[in-house]
């Protein structure tokens, strides 16, 4: 199996049980390396605050799912947002539009298949996986 490139909506996929949870979870156990955005790490810890916030996850499954995921995160190759990847997510991609987070996942994809070579980027958002299927990545689940 190459390394995945894992993207938040995967995370939250995987953390709160959607349909493909178990398919996420065999990935990221099997790759040799995964790697994600210092972004996934705000947007699932900020996603599963606002979803006990609206009354749509009890306080006790938010504790479980940021245990599980500090402990995988932990694991993994967290790659910072640095100006270089602000510049890049402001540049074309293949499928647009794409916003702006998207497009930093994208580009930090990017960068990391440069360091890891052939990558499988790990996503549920639709932007996302266009985008990263166009730019020739293989895409899950």
């Amino acid at each position: 199996m190459t390394a995945c490139f894992v993207e938040s909506s995967a995370v939250l996929g995987w953390l709160l049980n959607a349909p493909d949870a178990a398919r996420i979870a065999g990935m990221l156990d099997e790759a040799p390396t995964v790697a994600a955005s210092a972004l996934t790490i705000a947007e699932v810890l900020r996603s599963l605050r606002r979803m006990v916030a609206a009354g749509t996850l009890a306080e006790v499954a938010r504790e479980r799912a940021i245990t599980a995921f500090r402990t995988a995160a932990a694991q993994w190759e967290v790659h910072a947002v640095t100006d270089a990847l602000i510049e890049r997510a402001g540049e074309p991609f293949p499928v647009e539009p794409i916003r702006t987070l998207d497009a930093i996942h994208v580009a930090t994809a990017l960068r990391v298949a440069g360091a890891l070579g052939p990558l499988t980027v790990v996503s549920s958002d639709r932007r996302v996986r266009e985008n990263a299927r166009a730019l020739g990545f293989a895409v899950a689940p």
